[in-house]
């Protein structure tokens, strides 16, 4: 076809033509998730008083289950939910005719919806039974749930592991982009093997991917240096900044001690040590009746000591998320 240079029509072909490049330049697949899905609707249906009235659901992914009830008038009604080898799951909900939990809809007819939340991936049913004889509508849904990662964000201490989880989705495997910094297993759980940082990703049974930077550091404990201003008058504070495992396996602990007396400090009387873990247990420990110090009036030294390894329980402890307590009787001023 020949189209004269310069024409109207020339200028609305590359008008159209230009419109149809800058769109499939620009665009981006949004991801999506899905929606509410009704699993059971049905309508105007006759009960007989205490009979059951059982529907069968399936859940692909672990959500959310919305079970509601429309009824002419307030009447009393059981909602159980049982799995595929009919054990209850949860407690049934009772529900009564003089509960104010019944609302009266557009259409006037009383309604009443009961969410259990983070039902697993399964087949189940679910059961209503009225105390009455009652016409009744059913609508079953399952809500819709955002996928995501239990963290998209993780440092861990090296030599030490966490696992992530997909909420609401399965992962079909997991890797590392660096896996000599962290490995991950198919379980999700990723275990620190050297300093520094990769990008685990979980895979899931819908072609989709989650991703979570996970930072490894070392296994060192780190604290605030206290100065002269942390001590109160006339007393004394001790506090750890720093501890850290040798290569024969003891642990070394650094402190400060500050002064805010007018005396030097010649020895902490039953200087005490102790190193907690997370769950609370003390997994080492050092003690000195008179620990010899020489810390001049309103100054501030630092001093270490030495745990040795068989003094340390449990082997070696994740010193990034322990707590350091060391403590001294009132010195005699």
């Amino acid at each position: 076809m020949y189209i004269k240079k310069g024409s109207k029509t020339t200028h609305i072909i590359f008008t159209a033509l230009l419109i149809l490049i800058l769109t499939f330049s620009f665009y981006q697949p949004m991801e999506t998730y899905a929606a509410n899905k009704t699993l059971v609707y049905e309508q105007s249906k006759n009960a007989d008083i205490l009979a059951s009235n059982k529907y069968s659901i399936k859940l692909n992914v672990t959500a959310d289950l919305e079970i509601n009830v429309f009824v002419p008038a307030p009447i009393g009604v059981t909602f159980t939910i049982k799995n595929s080898s009919g054990k209850v799951v949860g407690n049934p909900m009772v529900l009564t005719n003089y509960d104010d939990s019944w609302i009266l809809d557009g259409r006037g007819w009383y309604t009443y919806k009961y969410v259990v939340n983070q039902l697993k991936k399964g087949s189940y049913s679910v059961e209503y039974v009225f105390d009455q004889e009652t016409k009744f509508d059913a609508k079953i849904v399952q809500l819709s749930n955002n996928v995501s990662l239990s963290s998209n964000k993780l440092s861990i201490t090296k030599g030490f592991v966490k696992t992530l989880k997909v909420n609401n989705g399965v992962a079909t495997s997991w890797t590392s982009s660096n896996s000599s910094v962290a490995s991950v297993n198919r379980k999700g759980k990723i275990t620190g093997k050297k300093i520094g940082t990769t990008t685990v990703t979980a895979h899931l049974s819908d072609g989709k991917s989650l991703k979570c930077k996970v930072t490894i550091k070392a296994n060192e404990y780190s604290g605030k240096k206290i100065t002269i201003e942390d001590s109160g008058i006339n007393e004394y504070t001790i506090r750890a900044y720093h501890a850290a495992y040798q290569a024969n396996g003891n642990m070394v602990i650094k402190f400060r001690i500050a002064n805010g007396t007018n005396k030097k400090i010649t020895a902490i009387p039953k200087f005490h040590v102790s190193v907690i873990n997370q769950k609370n247990k003390g997994i080492a420990s050092y003690s000195n009746n008179s620990f010899k110090v020489n810390v001049p009036k309103h100054s501030v030294k630092e001093y270490s000591i030495t745990i040795k390894k068989n003094s340390i329980s449990g082997g070696k402890a994740d010193l990034r998320n322990t707590n350091i307590e060391i403590s001294g009787e009132r010195v005699k001023l």
